[in-house]
């Protein structure tokens, strides 16, 4: 399988693509119990079998795509990242736990909702 991007001009219009091989990863019994959980708070109920092929996007200071996907068997964070379309590298993100990045301007932001906490870091 593959995950795919739609980028989009301005108007809506679709300008290009960009796709990436992935296998699916089936949500384990602990996670499927967390989202139950997360969900009884609101009064939602939340089923799911696999996890999101794409959590999130960032574009960096370089122009560079950085796209956030789940990795068998671990809670940290990896990136796919890509220049000009073209699939460069996976990386992870190492940051404490509890913070969650933001691409701000030329920095990442690692903010910790919890405790009220904010790190900046240069790359």
């Amino acid at each position: 399988e593959q995950y795919l991007i739609s980028v989009h001009d301005n108007s809506g219009k679709r300008i290009r693509e960009i796709r990436k091989q992935f296998t699916r990863i089936r949500i384990n019994e602990e996670e499927s119990q967390k989202l139950a959980e997360k969900g009884e708070k609101y009064k939602m109920k939340y089923k799911m079998t696999y996890k999101s092929s794409i959590n999130n996007l960032n574009v960096d200071k370089y122009g560079r795509l950085w796209v956030n996907v789940p990795v068998a068997n671990s809670d940290k964070l990896y990136y796919d990242i890509f220049k000009d379309d073209i699939y460069q590298n996976r990386i992870m993100l190492k940051l404490e736990e509890g913070y969650n990045p933001q691409f701000v301007g030329n920095k990442i932001l690692a903010i910790n909702e919890d405790n009220n906490n904010i790190k900046v870091y240069e790359y």
